[in-house]
């Protein structure tokens, strides 16, 4: 009988043990693939146990996402994390998800670039962010200060002035307030957002605004299909993830023990 137990936990230590191994490949997989899709050094944790019995059935419980910078179509999201839960493999190089919550940070300094707008910008109270830059009137260059409101409007961020102060000495008119309202207005897009997802909230920071989205029913559609590659080319066991472009990088031992 005792020798029956032993047997029986050595039975569970091997699929413990196949089962964290599987799970630890999967993750390092869709790493790389995201590194490939223009993520830098994604982080990928995926939830529930056991995990051979979600492979299997092909949808996992949860699965969370770091990473430093990710780049999408002209757009830079810093500080990125993200979890997703109930999510689907991949089918012809797409990944649904049920429910996705999200949050990163767009600096200041990106705001302005896609924004076209030599200036500075930076937290001010109340919430509102400072924005600062020139203005030519009648061949004279002028400073001007803005105070403005942050919002989140569907996919972009809009940045809308409420005071303004004109340096050298001249009177606001009321088309002079106009002119400047409209061209120290800025609105930024967010880029490359999945399908079903919209940005909820947006918080002025001291390195820029941060950003919490939320979605239901998300569409993830990896750079490979977006491409255009072959519905072949793009399909993996492996969540957020397109398995060729995760094949290009050899995956390293899984860890001791």
């Amino acid at each position: 009988m005792r020798g029956f137990v032993v047997f029986l936990v050595v039975v569970a230590l091997v699929a413990l043990g196949g089962d964290s191994a599987a799970r630890w490949f999967v993750a390092n997989r869709t790493e790389a693939s995201l590194a490939a899709d223009g993520m830098t050094d994604p982080k990928v944790g995926i939830e529930g146990f056991p995990f051979l019995t979600q492979l299997a059935r092909g949808r996992f419980d949860t699965v969370k996402l770091e990473a430093p910078v990710v780049t999408a179509q002209g757009s830079r999201l810093r500080s990125v994390l993200a979890t997703g839960h109930d999510v689907g493999l991949p089918t012809n190089g797409n990944v649904d998800i049920g429910r996705l919550r999200a949050e990163a940070l767009v600096t200041y300094a990106e705001v302005l670039r896609q924004g076209g707008l030599d200036g500075e910008l930076s937290r001010a109270p109340g919430g509102r962010v400072r924005l600062r830059g020139d203005i030519t009137i009648i061949g004279e260059t002028l400073p001007v200060t803005a105070l403005a409101k942050v919002t989140a409007d569907g996919r972009r961020l809009r940045i809308e002035p409420e005071s303004l102060e004109l340096g050298g000495g001249r009177t606001l008119t009321a088309s002079l307030t106009g002119s400047i309202t409209d061209r120290f207005t800025l609105t930024y897009r967010v880029r490359g957002l999945p399908k079903g997802t919209v940005l909820k909230k947006v918080t002025a920071r001291r390195d820029g605004l941060f950003v919490e989205l939320t979605g239901t029913d998300v569409t993830l559609t990896s750079a490979a299909a977006a491409r255009g590659a072959s519905p072949a080319a793009t399909r993996s066991a492996a969540p957020f993830a397109s398995w060729p472009a995760a094949s290009r990088r050899a995956a390293p031992a899984p860890p001791a023990g």
